[in-house]
């Protein structure tokens, strides 16, 4: 299957960007800039060059034309800048047509069969674990001796343990991202691969938004997007569109789909097991912990570089946030910790970790230090 871009359905032209003008600008500056670049691609000027070269220049051409048309009016100017506002995909500055990765990539899936498209993800599996460093048996070794070791399991081995969970966490987020693409689930670059401890549950819950967004894509791509208004304010002929899918009801989703779907569940289920055995294997540091053999009311917690103030009630049964006063601040800013203590608080340090959730690091602090001084807090 041959993916061809559609203009108002997977990408807009910038007609600003082909007057080479900002989107502010006035009218009379407008017509300035593209009269001066009509010059640049006047047909005289075409003449004798490479074909590629000539076809840009007429492209460009073309386009000067629909952006005098457009921008010169007030009125579909305005209707215009409206298409701009709503438009959240990718802009082309030059006219050429902007490939959608994800729909490219879907397109082809949906011209092979659904073993065809799973050979093709497994095929890069290996290749993904030897670039994150996963191994499957060194994990498995090193999570029997931190069972074995139990409560005293040296500092070395939890952290050998927790880079082993790391690396398959980031093979099967990297796993999960490619099949995602196929389904049209937006990509977890924004999210860093972070994963939580109710994953599996918002996974499928993404699942679902994308089949709803798959079946829409196909009824855009059917009606033309903005494509057939952006051609009338042009002046130009409509492009030609369908109105049979008026409904995504009817509308068959590639087969590969629902097995691609079953298959994303299931990694997002082994990943929110990952994150359980992450936090439990957390063990954070407490300075000075031989002047910490009670529990305090308030503990100060410090998370990176930032400190946070919690409140630690056992007769509320509650762990509450507060203010660490300005002073108890500058005192642990100055790592002078005995003081701290002295004053009443207990203090902790944990290290972000990479793909792992900050309030799941919280809570799971919090919980490590609950038990740590056989404090009762009720279950939320």
């Amino acid at each position: 299957m041959t993916y061809e871009p559609v203009e108002g359905v997977d990408y807009l032209i910038d007609l600003y960007a082909i007057a080479n003008v900002p989107h502010e600008v006035k009218q009379d500056e407008i017509n300035l800039a593209i009269n001066a670049r009509l010059k640049e691609y006047h047909p005289d000027r075409l003449q004798g060059l490479a074909p590629e070269f000539r076809e840009k220049g007429e492209r460009m051409a073309r386009l000067l034309n629909r952006a005098k048309t457009i921008l010169l009016d007030p009125e579909s100017r305005s209707q215009y800048d409206e298409v701009l506002s709503e438009w959240d995909g990718p802009l082309s500055k030059d006219g050429r047509p902007v490939v959608v990765i994800g729909r490219l990539a879907r397109a082809e899936a949906a011209s092979k069969s659904p073993e065809e498209v799973e050979a093709g993800i497994a095929s890069q599996i290996p290749q993904i674990e030897s670039m994150t460093g996963y191994s499957a048996s060194q994990l498995s070794f090193l999570e029997k001796m931190v069972q074995q070791a139990g409560d005293d399991a040296p500092d070395d081995l939890l952290q050998a343990y927790e880079a082993a969970l790391l690396s398959q966490d980031r093979a099967l987020a990297i796993e999960e991202a490619n099949r995602g693409d196929l389904l049209g689930i937006p990509s977890m670059e924004g999210t860093r691969y972070i994963a939580t401890l109710d994953y599996a549950e918002d996974k499928a819950h993404a699942i679902e938004t994308a089949q709803k967004a798959y079946k829409e894509e196909f009824i855009t791509a059917a009606i033309g997007g903005v494509s057939t208004r952006l051609a009338l304010l042009a002046g130009e002929s409509t492009p030609e569109t369908s109105t049979t899918l008026v409904s995504p009801e009817p509308i068959e989703l590639p087969t590969y789909f629902d097995e691609q779907a079953a298959k994303i569940k299931e990694i997002a289920e082994k990943r929110q097991v990952i994150v359980e055995k992450r936090l439990a294997n957390l063990k954070p540091t407490y300075p000075e912990i031989e002047l910490q053999d009670e529990a305090q009311q308030t503990l100060a917690l410090r998370f990176g570089s930032v400190w946070l103030g919690l409140i630690v009630d056992t007769e509320k049964q509650s762990v509450n946030s507060v203010d660490i006063p300005s002073d108890i601040k500058q005192l642990l800013s100055e790592e002078d910790y005995v003081t701290v203590i002295q004053n009443g608080f207990n203090v902790m340090t944990i290290e972000p970790l990479d793909q792992l959730d900050f309030e799941e690091l919280i809570n799971a602090a919090v919980e490590y230090h609950v038990k740590r001084y056989g404090l009762l807090l009720e279950e939320n």
